[in-house]
């Protein structure tokens, strides 16, 4: 048995296989001579097509934890057409969508399989590894308790293996919020508020936490006193109200001495003074101030 592949190549076995390198022809002329024990010879001549394989190919594009990667398939045929698509996704999930979309479980290194199969049966076969981006993770603290003293909230936030670009702060009262690392915030009234944190990644991935403060009602200080002579005790009254029960008074009568009761009275020894600031000090249960 004598071969002629038809591209320069030849054997001379009976059933042999050849490999075609020139992936450009997709037709050859084959030759076949068999010759008899008595020396007869014959030649056939047939025309052989190959079919063309597809070009199977996609690009990932890497998308942050938690969101579903989109795999755009880009595989190619000149003639025919691709009827089959099989992805792989390295994580024990499979999908046999032209373009299909993923979520993968964390964001380690996976290697992503597509197989295309064209009309004529053809397959071809590539792999691309594929890496969710890491979002950032998102932690505050916060200081505070009432609600006439400004709260301060302390970013403690990070991102693995780079760098957090930009901070939002959104209070949970409906005032502007703020964009800076760290926050201060004095709210107007007492109550729980949900105040939650938005921080990107330098990749541009965002991540949020949200917790909720309670901010304490403060007492309102009050007192009154009645004009006194020069030579009697004055009597202080408190008139402070509050929400949680109060539980300290402190008096500076102006003069250089102090009271700690609710309704004190005071002589003032210097008569030659007539007017004195005096200031009333009461903290709440709720350990408030005014």
């Amino acid at each position: 048995w004598n071969w002629n592949f038809g591209d320069g190549n030849n054997a001379a076995l009976q059933n042999p296989t050849h490999y075609y390198s020139n992936t450009a022809i997709m037709s050859y002329n084959i030759t076949l001579i068999v010759t008899a024990a008595n020396g007869c010879i014959d030649t056939i001549d047939k025309t052989i097509t190959r079919l063309e394989v597809p070009v199977a190919d996609f690009t990932p594009t890497p998308i942050c934890n938690d969101a579903p990667a989109s795999f755009i398939d880009q595989s190619s045929i000149s003639s025919g057409s691709i009827t089959n698509w099989s992805w792989n996704f390295g994580d024990n999930t499979t999908s046999a969508s032209q373009n299909p979309s993923h979520v993968f479980p964390d964001s380690s290194l996976y290697n992503v399989t597509l197989i295309v199969t064209a009309s004529d049966g053809c397959i071809d076969t590539v792999q691309h590894p594929y890496q969710n981006l890491t979002a950032p993770v998102p932690q505050f603290t916060f200081a505070g308790t009432c609600s006439n003293m400004p709260f301060t909230f302390t970013d403690n936030s990070y991102q693995p293996n780079g760098s957090i670009t930009s901070w939002l702060w959104n209070f949970g009262d409906n005032t502007a919020t703020v964009a800076s690392q760290n926050a201060t915030h004095l709210y107007a009234s007492a109550g729980n508020y949900d105040v939650t944190l938005y921080v990107t990644g330098a990749n541009g991935c965002i991540d949020s936490l949200m917790q909720t403060i309670t901010v304490l009602p403060v007492p309102v200080a009050d007192f009154a006193s009645p004009p006194t002579c020069t030579n009697a005790d004055v009597l202080f009254n408190d008139l402070s109200t509050s929400v949680s029960p109060l539980t300290t008074w402190n008096w500076n009568f102006g003069d250089g001495n102090n009271a700690a009761l609710q309704n004190p009275t005071h002589y003032y020894s210097n008569t030659a003074i007539m007017s004195y600031n005096i200031t009333l000090i009461v903290t709440a249960a709720n350990g408030c101030i005014d």
